[in-house]
């Protein structure tokens, strides 16, 4: 059987399928590089010399994230230099993830070794000392306080260390799932935020370059280009059997996107079309607008007037 050629070059013989498109090696690298070059301007547009704080977890979108961030000011990989000045941030969550510190300093080394960028390092015990006491025992809310722990850790020592602009590794697929499960765990008002390619929050920018670029995508160019992962557990695998709304959304989303591959980018373009209703007040946990309940059945048995809807539910599960 004879192997179609790329649809991009027309010469070299496609490798992959991506959204309909069958697609070399070479154009693949290419189009995912011009994409993120393309989005990180649109979504936070660094300038020549400013700092910019890349967030690192070791997984395989900020691995990827890293990677292409490397692309757009190394000489050797492109000929349009971006200049700004990246500084990688990794915060240790490892003891929550049963990852050993040997793993987690042989990852660092390895990053550092190839990209020469330096890197703030801190462990979430250090950062927040009182969070084990106040995670739930449930792993859905767990896994939530943990995502917004690091989250505003993220944005306080950026505020620290001088820098005005963050981006982090979200791809479009994890986007899409954030926005669904959100819906689920009742915040729906915070839609709008969840969908953006940049938000601000206590005058940081935080902006999401791979948010046009597929899980699959990601994958792919991580295989490519020969890329290292530091692999973690999600909270509801060990040793929780039961799946959180989370990992349920982001099935039925990967099993919708294999039948239909607008699917994601679809639900990211509706989202990002919603208008955010005005509310006082800012939640204390999540940062977010603070709702109220609409209707009695919604009412608090113990309210906090600090905590939004989604939040109180999520410290009193």
């Amino acid at each position: 059987m004879d192997i179609p050629l790329c649809y991009k070059c027309h010469t070299e013989k496609a490798k992959y399928k991506t959204r309909l498109q069958l697609v070399c090696e070479k154009c693949f690298i290419t189009n995912i590089e011009h994409t993120f070059r393309c989005t990180i301007k649109n979504c936070i547009f660094p300038k020549n010399g400013e700092p910019l704080l890349i967030c690192v977890s070791g997984g395989a979108n900020s691995s990827c994230l890293l990677h292409l961030v490397d692309t757009c000011n190394n000489p050797l990989k492109t000929t349009k230099m971006m200049k700004f000045l990246p500084t990688i941030l990794y915060i240790d969550d490892g003891s929550f993830y049963n990852i050993s510190t040997n793993q987690t300093e042989a990852y660092l080394e390895e990053i550092q070794t190839k990209y020469s960028m330096p890197i703030i390092r801190k462990t979430l015990e250090e950062l927040a000392p009182d969070l084990y006491s106040r995670l739930p025992s449930n792993p859905q809310p767990r896994a939530d306080m943990i995502y917004l722990e690091i989250h505003n850790q993220i944005v306080n020592i950026a505020k620290q260390n001088g820098f005005s602009k963050v981006v982090t590794g979200e791809s479009a697929s994890r986007i899409s799932a954030q926005v669904l499960s959100g819906i689920c765990k009742g915040s729906g008002v915070s839609v709008e935020r969840y969908a953006n390619s940049c938000i601000e929050l206590d005058g940081i920018k935080i902006g999401r370059p791979m948010r046009e670029l597929l899980d699959k995508e990601v994958c792919i160019y991580l295989h490519l280009q020969k890329l290292s992962v530091l692999t973690k557990l999600p909270i509801s695998v060990n040793p929780y059997p039961t799946p959180t709304i989370d990992i349920l959304v982001q099935h039925f989303l990967q099993n919708l996107q294999s039948k239909f591959p607008s699917t994601v980018h679809t639900l990211l373009r509706t989202a990002s079309k919603l208008v955010p209703r005005p509310l006082e007040g800012t939640c204390s946990i999540c940062k977010g607008p603070k709702d109220e309940p609409l209707c009695p059945l919604e009412n608090f048995v113990n309210k906090d007037e600090t905590l939004c809807y989604s939040c109180h539910h999520l410290i009193n599960p």
